[in-house]
């Protein structure tokens, strides 16, 4: 999906996120073995988890400062609706070599937010929701029907996960490193990077107050 700007009113029944594939280590082609997070439920609003990046997404919303808070580079965004949501990007450090790759995006009512650790630069109400519906304000049975069900349901909290493993490709500059570690790493097999996400939603009062969606990749 392309970046754009993100439009229209935000109601807190409408509110999106959008995650894409991450490494080009990986083979394409290859069928993934795992399960992974649909494509429907890891984009907002054009910012692909794992693929777009903080530069990128600074130029398409207009503004913004790129904040580095210990091993993390992260931007702000005040979405000023009713009640203010609180959108924060980040993206670790083994992201920077690929231009500050986005790996988490945080969504958070800003009256439920903690102090705030970034600046964070004010956007006009805009929707954020993703394709399959998951957004603040939805439920615990709603966000079930959406996600399937979760790793964990404790308390407010419920938290979902999947992996997939790719093979690495033999074209990959890192190939040959990995592979001195065949048997190390990956009991004889072929190479493999496991790209993983996750979902954590928290609830209040029976409605989601806060959604991340996270997305990187592992080996070894």
């Amino acid at each position: 999906m392309c970046i754009s700007r993100l439009s229209s009113i935000l109601r807190l029944a409408s509110i999106t996120f959008c995650v894409q594939l991450l490494p080009a280590i990986l083979l394409p082609q290859e069928t993934p073995d795992g399960s992974d997070l649909p494509l429907t439920s890891r984009t907002v609003s054009g910012i692909e988890v794992g693929k777009s990046t903080l530069n990128q997404i600074k130029g398409a919303y207009g503004g913004g400062s790129i904040i580095h808070v210990k091993h993390t580079a992260q931007l702000c965004y005040i979405i000023q609706s009713r009640p203010e949501v609180r959108m924060v990007l980040s993206s670790e450090d083994d992201a920077s070599s690929h231009g500050q790759t986005i790996t988490r995006i945080s969504l958070r009512l800003e009256d439920e937010a903690p102090t705030k650790s970034v600046p964070c630069f004010a956007l006009s109400s805009h929707t954020i929701s993703t394709l399959s519906g998951l957004r603040l304000g939805v439920t615990p049975r709603e966000a079930l029907a959406i996600l399937g069900e979760p790793r964990s349901n404790v308390g407010n909290e419920m938290t979902f996960d999947w992996t997939i493993t790719r093979k690495i490709s033999t074209r990959s500059e890192h190939y040959s490193q990995w592979n001195d570690l065949r048997d190390r790493c990956f009991a004889g097999a072929d190479p493999y990077s496991e790209i993983n996400s996750s979902i954590l939603m928290e609830f209040k009062n029976n409605h989601a107050v806060s959604i991340e969606i996270s997305r990187w990749v592992s080996t070894c």
